[in-house]
């Protein structure tokens, strides 16, 4: 049900277009991936980090995250930037979540 690769790897990087929960729709751009996200349950997330940087446009639900030292949560309509390759951990609030994701290829 998911499009990611999922491995017990820590140091897992997600490739353009990949994310993990229920891919919804995806459509890539002029160099920008954009993608609609679900995750319906609450859960956690491994550590992961991503392969291109990305806009994240929280929609519906709640979200947390870590990275580093710092931990945030997310309401909707949050809009957060990911630069590529920082290693994070996602948790799903416990309603699930929605987003609209937007991934730059290096051209941009």
């Amino acid at each position: 049900m998911t499009n990611a690769q999922k491995t017990s790897d820590p140091n897992q990087t997600l490739g353009g277009g990949q994310f993990f929960g229920a891919i919804q729709r995806k459509q890539e751009c002029h160099g920008a991936i954009f993608t609609d996200l679900r995750h319906d349950s609450p859960r956690r997330l491994p550590l992961h980090s991503h392969e291109l940087p990305f806009f994240a446009l929280l929609l519906g639900g709640s979200y947390g995250e870590r990275y580093g030292r710092q931990q945030k949560q997310f309401g909707p309509f949050t809009l957060t930037f990911r630069p590529a390759g920082i290693p994070h951990q996602d948790e799903i609030g416990p309603h699930g979540v929605r987003f609209f994701e937007i991934e730059l290829r290096p051209a941009w």
